[in-house]
């Protein structure tokens, strides 16, 4: 953010405060002329009154100001909605944009249309925002010291939309000063995001300014605040929860089967269990979650006599739920696939038919940790049984081969699974590539690969890493680069991922000025964010500018 850009919008914010007296006589003569047609009528007459850096964005033509008179007289929204900002921004410039924008938001929120303030200011936020423009100051110049409450609740959930957390915050502390009470719905979006965010600090700190000051927590904010502390710290996520019975805030389903989750993964299955038997005396209504989480957890700790006995009081309260399938999953992402088949074979003793899609989770989760006898096993059962296997059964089973080693056997896989009628995925090709790159056949990883994009499939990003890293563990520099360029002709954008496997290549390949070109590419384009990538990144460089200081 430049410092002429930050002077501008202080300008901007001048020109709204008197926006009404300087074209008041434009304003009168409109009124009388009710043949206004084009709502945004052409100018060619422009007067620049700043730097000529920003001229484009400048005008002092008052070429909006027939479309605002129109608003005024019959909030007329049609003719709103065919203006797109930053369109306008182009054609009459920043300044007056954003001073007619500013007053047609301000007669829509007194007009009571919430939804329309929310539209235009969502533009407006977007604008700013990709532009560089300083989108702190887009309270004062929308929000006017009697401005409408809607107004702030739009311009703060435009913020909350965009991620930006800092901005939010701002408009919650700004609109406090002035009186305004935002949503208890809003507050909790951004409540929800920094969560998603780990912002600890900031959602205590706005948790208790939304205490003190209001909204006032209502159910779904110590839902939130539960979720996020059942993974951090389980003693104050209990607090949380003993709080709401002091406030007399009942806990729904989803508070409850948060917490459950969070006991079992804290490793306290045993104390969840006590807790949900707690719960069922009480005659408090649970849900399959609730069970789920328990009996994911006693698996998890091997304990299956007790999931069973959980399965059992599920059946005992009426609930039916196939939650197998459920449990298998986890515990194949957990890499536990002794445990997942322990609760198969549980499957086949309470006569549960595994189906098509309980089989291909188990043979996945034997593919993950090179257990191919048992994943072979299980296809082979699934063909006995007369089972269909689909794209991800024949998938998972070619990345069990390709992990034991075994790429001819995984490429007859997949020709079996083309003779049998399926159509490979785009995971299936990314599977196969992956496996003749591990088995340095450059050549049949590429044919694979243009086989994919002969079918009509188009390769996603983790095709083309695949490749690429290929192509750099090979030192085939100048293969991997060109396929770089051709993943983002055909707009398939890189990850950090890409990035390092490349940068790596070019580093092996004594190439540093390479390297440090594709850096500073993954710096512009906002790449690198994972803390983990960039102590990678920085430890790749230091090893190279070390060996070249060796050399030296």
């Amino acid at each position: 953010m430049s410092r002429r850009q930050v002077g501008f919008f202080s300008r901007i914010l001048l020109q709204k405060r008197c926006a009404c007296s300087t074209y008041s006589s434009a304003c009168s003569a409109v009124l009388l002329d009710e043949r206004v047609n084009d709502p945004i009528p052409e100018t060619k007459s422009t007067c620049e009154i700043y730097h000529e850096d920003i001229t484009s964005w400048v005008s002092r033509e008052p070429s909006l100001f027939p479309l605002v008179v129109r608003v005024l007289k019959s909030v007329d929204w049609e003719a709103v909605r065919k203006i797109n900002f930053s369109e306008a921004v182009q054609r009459y410039g920043l300044s007056h944009s954003l001073e007619a924008f500013s007053v047609i938001i301000d007669i829509l929120s007194f007009a009571g249309r919430p939804g329309k303030v929310h539209f235009l200011v969502r533009q407006i936020v977007s604008f700013c925002w990709s532009n560089n423009y300083d989108t702190f100051a887009l309270f004062a110049v929308l929000v006017s010291a009697k401005g409408s409450v809607s107004t702030s609740e739009a311009l703060f959930q435009a913020f909350i939309k965009s991620s930006l957390l800092i901005n939010a915050l701002d408009v919650f502390l700004k609109a406090k000063e002035l009186d305004q009470r935002l949503s208890i719905s809003s507050c909790n979006s951004l409540l929800k995001l920094l969560a998603e965010k780990n912002e600890k600090d900031l959602i205590n700190s706005f948790f208790t300014e939304m205490d003190n000051s209001g909204p006032s927590p209502n159910v779904y904010t110590f839902t939130i605040l539960l979720e996020f502390y059942c993974e951090v710290d389980m003693v104050l996520a209990s607090k949380f929860l003993k709080a709401m019975d002091v406030r007399g805030l009942k806990p729904t389903v989803v508070t409850y089967s948060t917490f459950l989750h969070g006991l079992c993964r804290a490793g306290h299955t045993d104390s969840a269990l006590a807790f949900l038997q707690e719960l069922r005396m009480k005659n408090i209504s649970l849900n399959h979650y609730c069970y789920n989480a328990i009996i994911h957890g006693f698996c998890r700790e091997g304990k299956l006599d007790d999931a069973k006995f959980v399965l059992v009081k599920m059946k005992e309260y009426g609930l039916l739920p196939d939650v197998h399938t459920y449990i298998i999953s986890r515990l194949c992402r957990e890499r536990k696939s002794e445990l997942a088949q322990a609760v198969f074979n549980l499957m086949e003793e309470r006569r549960c038919h595994p189906d098509v899609v309980v089989y291909s989770t188990l043979i996945g989760g034997f593919a993950k940790e090179t257990r191919l006898v048992q994943a072979n096993k299980l296809y082979l059962q699934m063909l006995k049984y007369k089972i269909k296997p689909n794209a991800v059964t024949y998938t998972n089973l070619i990345t069990a081969f390709i992990n034991d080693h075994q790429i001819l056997n995984a490429e007859s896989i997949f020709d079996q699974m083309i003779l049998k009628g399926i159509e490979p995925d785009v995971i299936s090709y990314t599977a196969i590539i992956s496996g003749f790159c591990k088995a340095w056949n450059l050549k049949k990883a590429r044919e694979f690969f243009q086989k994919m994009e002969k079918s009509g499939l188009v390769p996603d990003v983790v095709a083309y890493t695949c490749l690429i890293n290929g192509y750099c563990k090979s030192q085939q520099m100048a293969n991997a680069i060109a396929l770089l360029h051709g993943m983002k002709t055909r707009n398939v954008s890189p990850n950090v991922v890409t990035y390092i496997a490349l940068i790596s290549g070019l580093l092996k390949d004594n190439n540093l000025c390479g390297a440090e070109r594709y850096c500073q590419e993954m710096l512009d384009e906002g790449v690198l964010q994972d803390p983990l990538a960039c102590l990678l990144l920085d430890k790749m460089l230091e090893e190279a500018l070390g060996s070249e200081d060796d050399d030296l």
